[in-house]
């Protein structure tokens, strides 16, 4: 049913609505009005007479015309469908200004048989024009552009005031801002579309000025058009224009020293010239390209794994791409090899910037030295990977602590932030030993460090720790004041373990050394003690026999009585100091061995001469057994051999009453490899040694107390069968006792010697020749004595001339050679020389004599005599050109041997 409209009916519409309306008989196309909101004539600044002047013929003649036909035909379909449009239009309002309405159009009845229209109208509120009044006020251009036809259907007033206040009614935006007949090649409408938005950045020749263009894609009332924000930005582009040099500037003045620094547009790949000190750095920038600079730079890059991350990332697209992301700045530290062969650290940065004229990405590439930074770096790097376990900061103020290095295996049991330092306390006291947490609590505090830093401006602690599997690990806390202001604290966490592990050896070590030492305080006074005990006891025995023999001079059995106990006290002297000299030498570490062959007929033959008399003089029997295997002779030490064998064959005859036996048995095996197995034994049916005493016989002056063991026939000095174990030892040998009191001693060496063919022996086919008691030279001899001691020299030229020798004599070797300088050639048969000697000794005396320019220089017989019995003295005094040696005190039946031996020889030997 269609409603018929009235006068009534349109007082009852006017009552009823608020909004601003307006009510319209259409007719042939026409809007007639039949009312009208009295707001509408003011909103367009017109009166209403003015108003309906303008619209008493049809209200679309308010409609501009580029508006008017659209606004009709949509309000003409409304009405013929009978329903309801929304239709968007502009007006000019009284000062010729557009004004944007939107109207919501529908047949509501009718009136004489024509449609009656009720259009509500939107945007013409006081709010809504308050709106307009401050867009366009507002410092910015705004337009609104028909995306299809590019026309402008909106301008505010900054924007008209921008153009001239030109019309801009039907004008399209292209024309009327840049007067050009078609779209301008900047333009970017055909990109918004879907209710998105667009942002550029656009350089305008013609006005030299720059323009920030936001676009947003909106519905204007029904039209699908584009509203543009227009920004004047040229002053920021000029700055940043001025911003650009500046970089360029401050990285020049900020890098003085910089190795090299390159200009780079990564947009257009290009490599302006460089600037360095160095021709081969600028070899770089050759290619002439931003591609041929990279590869250049990562060509020079000493590691394999930098060189290879520094192609991957210095790149144009990835260094364009990371800069649109928002990163200005890229930088690499990596070895290189100078032209000279030296290993440096660079650091090469990369600063971008957008060009803002042709927004070209260009950059500034430098590269500095950083060898001594790196490394400092790599030496707080190994402190703090290999020493501390980790190092935190304390923030007084705040108590907070903040761990800022960090060893991986500790990083489980530290906080991964900032904590309060009083409950990190709580959390590091359940993983210590249980011993230690309340001791540790106590020093853990933050209050007692404090007070231990003020007091010396650092505080170090021990604590112990146990880890997850329950061992304990030595730790040690340092803390130190950051700096001056005291509001910082470093603190560090070191592994001691290893270091208090060493320490605690250490001490035990210095305790057992110090156990040591005083035992052998004890030992050396006890030494001392007993080798005072020994010395004086055959000292005193010398002078009370002596005084006994000027009492007995005239009872001549007395008197002979009396000197052999003197002798006999003589030679028990001679033996201890000779033991005393071995021991102490072997004991130092001094001793040295000097193999050489040694032929077994030459070592039976001693051992015979020495040992058959004696156990024929004391009742006893002594039998050689010899088991040898082949003809091979043994290379050992003479002297030392010969020191354990005497030692232990004498130690069998001392310790053996009369009646019983000593026998020495050798056997010797040729081992595969030419080595001879060489193996003796000395046993005795003597007394025996107790269990006991068998557990300490190789220590020093151990002797076993017997009825027999007085000084005399049965004593010794103690240390015999201590400097045979270490002769033994040191030949990495073996000796074994077997014992037992009152049946006797059995005592096996076994040493593993070199062999060589059998030597050629010098035993002689005359014993006789070398018997002792010879006294007598072989032919008549003039001999120089060289001695610093008066009673050396003394004894020396009354033992030659009972020998039928003429003597002479020299104080010191400097004397002894001006004597036979100075003397015929043949002058002198021999040179007994003494080592030890004031101005010159034995051995500048004898190289001073072999060197002279005489034809006996190097004939003439030298014989060292002196008190220094050691291999080392005897081995020195042949290097020196000595032809023999002979140990003080002298004995005449060895001397007169020894100068027989050379006598009897055709000369030097």
């Amino acid at each position: 049913m269609i409603m018929v409209i009235d006068d009534r009916m349109i007082s009852i519409i006017e009552s009823a609505s608020p909004q601003s309306i307006g009510l319209y008989l259409y007719k042939d196309g026409k809007m007639n009005t039949l009312y009208r909101s009295s707001g509408l004539a003011g909103y367009l600044g017109m009166s209403d007479r003015e108003f309906d002047e303008a619209s008493q013929h049809d209200a679309f003649d308010l409609v501009t015309d580029h508006d008017r036909e659209r606004a009709a035909a949509q309000t003409d379909r409304a009405v013929r469908e009978y329903r309801s449009a929304t239709i968007a239009f502009r007006v000019l309002d009284k000062n010729n200004h557009f004004v944007c309405v939107r109207a919501r159009v529908q047949a509501v009845g009718e009136m004489n048989g024509d449609p009656v229209v009720l259009a509500v109208y939107g945007g013409i509120s006081s709010e809504n024009k308050s709106f307009e009044n401050l867009v366009d006020n507002i410092a910015i251009s705004i337009y609104v552009i028909d995306k299809q036809s590019h026309e402008l259907l909106y301008v505010n007033a900054h924007a008209l005031k921008a153009s001239g206040d030109r019309e801009y009614c039907g004008a399209s935006c292209y024309k009327f801002f840049n007067d050009l007949d078609e779209p301008c090649p900047w333009c970017s409408l055909s990109s918004i579309r879907n209710g998105s938005a667009h942002v550029a950045e656009n350089y305008v020749p013609p006005l030299d000025k720059w323009f920030r263009h936001d676009v947003f894609d909106i519905d204007w009332y029904g039209i699908e058009a584009a509203a543009f924000y227009i920004t004047d930005i040229t002053n920021e582009k000029r700055e940043e224009q001025i911003k650009v040099k500046g970089l360029y500037n401050r990285i020049l003045h900020a890098n003085p020293d910089a190795l090299a620094m390159f200009q780079l547009n990564l947009t257009q790949n290009t490599c302006g010239e460089g600037q360095s000190p160095y021709p081969s750095v600028l070899e770089q920038q050759k290619s002439g390209t931003a591609d041929g600079y990279f590869e250049a730079c990562a060509d020079i890059v000493a590691d394999k794994y930098i060189r290879q991350d520094c192609r991957k990332r210095f790149t144009r697209r990835n260094l364009i791409r990371e800069f649109r992301q928002g990163k200005s700045e890229e930088t690499i530290e990596y070895p290189t090899v100078s032209s000279n062969g030296i290993k440096m650290w660079i650091k090469g940065t990369i600063s971008m910037i957008e060009n803002p004229v042709n927004s070209d990405i260009e950059a500034v590439a430098y590269a500095v030295n950083i060898t001594q930074r790196k490394k400092l770096e790599l030496i707080m790097d190994r402190i703090t990977s290999e020493d501390y376990d980790f190092a935190s900061i304390i923030d007084v103020s705040s108590r907070t602590i903040e761990f800022i290095s960090v060893k991986e295996e500790e990083k489980p049991f530290v906080p991964t932030k900032t904590t309060n330092y009083d409950e990190d306390i709580e959390y590091a006291v359940n993983i210590m030993s249980h011993e230690d947490a309340p001791k540790h609590i106590e020093n853990l505090q933050l209050d007692k460090m404090l007070e231990e830093l003020n007091k010396s401006g650092s505080y170090v602690y021990p604590f112990s720790l146990t880890d997850e599997h329950g061992e304990v690990h030595r730790k040690q806390m340092k803390c130190i004041w950051m700096d001056e202001s005291r509001n910082f604290i470093l603190q560090t966490r070191t592994d001691i373990t290893r270091a208090y592990e060493e320490e605690q050896k250490q001490m035990n070590r210095l305790t057992a050394a110090m156990m040591e030492s005083e035992k052998a305080n004890n030992a050396k006074s006890e030494f001392v003690s007993r080798i005072s005990h020994d010395i004086r006891t055959p000292i005193s025995a010398i002078i009370s026999m002596t005084q006994f023999a000027r009492e007995d001079i005239d009872d001549r059995e007395k008197l002979l009585e009396d000197i052999r106990k003197i002798e006999a006290s003589n030679t028990f002297l001679l033996s201890l100091i000779n033991d005393i000299l071995d021991i102490s030498k072997i004991d130092s570490g001094k001793i040295e061995l000097f193999p050489e062959p040694y032929p077994f007929s030459d070592f039976i033959y001693k051992v015979r001469s020495m040992f058959e008399p004696l156990c024929a003089q004391k009742g006893l029997t002594f039998n050689i057994i010899t088991e040898r295997d082949g003809e091979a002779c043994a290379v050992v030490d003479k002297v030392r051999f010969n020191q354990i064998t005497m030692n232990l064959i004498s130690n069998a005859v001392k310790y053996t009453p009369a009646g019983g036996s000593v026998t020495y048995k050798s056997e010797s095996r040729i081992l595969p490899g030419g080595e001879i197995r060489c193996r003796f034994t000395v046993s005795d049916t003597g007394i025996g040694m107790s269990e006991e005493f068998q557990k300490k016989m190789f220590e020093e002056f151990s002797q076993e107390k017997t009825e027999n063991s007085l000084y005399g026939a049965g004593s010794g000095t103690g240390l015999g069968l201590a400097i045979v174990k270490r002769i033994i030892d040191l030949m990495n040998g073996d000796i074994e006792v077997h014992s037992r009191q009152g049946e006797g001693t059995s005592v096996t060496v076994t040493l593993i010697l070199p062999g060589v063919k059998e030597a050629v022996t010098d035993t002689p086919d005359n014993e006789a020749a070398h018997k002792k008691n010879e006294t007598r030279l072989i032919r008549p001899a003039r001999i120089l004595i060289v001695d610093d001691n008066a009673v050396n020299r003394e004894i020396a030229v009354r033992l030659l001339e009972s020998m039928g020798a003429d003597t002479e004599c020299a104080v010191d070797g400097a004397e002894a050679v001006e004597k036979i300088v100075r003397s015929p050639e043949f002058e002198y048969d021999a040179v007994l020389m003494d080592i030890m000697m004031p101005v010159m000794n034995g051995y500048e005396a004898t190289e001073k004599i072999r060197s002279s320019n005489r034809s006996d220089a190097e004939t003439i017989t030298i014989i060292a005599m002196t008190a220094d019995a050691f291999a080392d003295a005897i081995k020195q005094s042949r290097d020196a050109g000595m032809n023999d040696y002979l140990t003080k005190p002298i004995d005449v039946g060895a001397l007169a041997a020894t100068l027989n031996k050379w006598l009897g020889s055709a000369g030097r030997q």
